[in-house]
């Protein structure tokens, strides 16, 4: 972020800023990238929706947390948009183009994925910030880097089977928090 932006802005909007993106940042960098499927794109609209936020800091003053993550997800899926229609149109056109293009359209399972995702996401952040940190990492993993067990395994250094016992204890670990209404055990 441009430095003079990030000086001008109080102690307490540094702070809020900087408590927001450790909250919501990677959820939706994951969320950007659903749409865009490119890892570079997808920081971009990330940083872009924090450099609007911060470039607007009353903003923050008059929302709530709340208000402040909807905004986020919102303005990340404005910019991974603008960069998805940007990315289509400076693409060269080939003999192939509609077949290229309906091959890229995300079918209704991945659609359904990432509004799940922008929906579910900020009540399991609270969720698995409270999980045991290998339950969280071998989930961060699976699902916010779309590994498989196989990658996770080679990754950490572990067995295939140690990673399916550690995914299913962190399945377990999440199942027993939302019986319990998201206090993780």
């Amino acid at each position: 972020m441009p430095l003079l932006i990030w000086m001008d802005l109080s102690e307490e909007e540094r702070l809020t800023v900087t408590r927001l993106f450790e909250r919501y940042g990677d959820a939706l960098y994951v969320f950007a990238r659903s749409f865009l499927r490119d890892p570079f794109t997808a920081e971009e609209a990330v940083q872009d929706a924090f450099l609007e936020l911060v470039a607007k800091p009353k903003r923050m003053k008059e929302r709530t947390a709340e208000e402040l993550r909807s905004y986020l997800y919102a303005a990340v899926r404005t910019h991974a948009i603008r960069a998805y229609r940007k990315r289509r149109r400076e693409a060269p056109a080939t003999e192939n183009d509609l077949a290229e293009r309906l091959g890229e359209l995300p079918d209704a399972n991945e659609t359904v994925d990432a509004i799940a995702s922008a929906v579910i996401s900020p009540r399991l952040d609270g969720i698995i910030d409270g999980l045991s940190p290998a339950a969280q990492e071998v989930l961060y993993l699976k699902y916010g880097d779309d590994r498989t067990n196989g990658e996770i395994a080679e990754r950490l250094g572990i067995s295939y089977n140690a990673v399916s016992a550690r995914l299913s204890r962190a399945y377990a670990e999440l199942r027993n928090a939302l019986e319990k209404g998201g206090e993780p055990v």
